[in-house]
């Protein structure tokens, strides 16, 4: 599932571990994922920040709705269950809109279709409209979206990378 996302989706997991660390907790959850994407000047991030959703507001209210944790983790923090489901459910959402690879807004269109999730509950929290939010997302993954194709060789042998090409 993750070569399927962009480099956007990509860094915002790795805000979503950081986000994690900062509230010591053991596990990535939506909720952290939530921060991570509005972090990263992705398509969810920017939609984020113009409904004014701030990722310091939404951290703080993960850290409410779930607690500080002990000790700060070391090493690569897991996903949580909803987490993992969560992720499942952005390429359920991608494929779904005829799209190959995962992108921010994706994932959010799957936090807001799973309403019982702590990352939704945040976003509802601080003022997050499901229903123009998933306008704002439809109308940001139009036809001038990046698109994910296929692996191509590189010039180091057993090495690939990845091609972006408009729509």
């Amino acid at each position: 599932m993750f070569e399927r996302m962009t480099g956007h989706a990509r860094l915002a997991v790795v805000q979503a571990q950081e986000a994690s660390r900062r509230l010591r907790h053991d596990s990535i959850g939506t909720g952290h994922v939530l921060v991570g994407m509005i972090r990263v000047d992705g398509t969810a991030g920017r939609v984020l920040l113009d409904a004014g959703v701030d990722a310091e507001r939404a951290l703080g209210r993960v850290g409410e709705v779930l607690g500080k944790g002990g000790a700060p983790p070391k090493g690569v923090i897991p996903f949580t269950p909803n987490a993992k489901d969560l992720l499942q459910r952005s390429l359920s959402v991608a494929l779904a809109r005829g799209d190959n690879y995962i992108g921010t807004g994706h994932i959010l269109l799957a936090i807001l279709d799973g309403s019982d999730s702590t990352g939704a509950r945040v976003l509802m929290a601080l003022g997050g409209d499901p229903v123009g939010l998933e306008a704002a997302v439809a109308a940001a993954l139009g036809p001038d979206d990046i698109e994910l194709v296929t692996p191509v060789a590189d010039e180091v042998p057993g090495r690939r990378r990845w091609r972006w090409r408009r729509r």
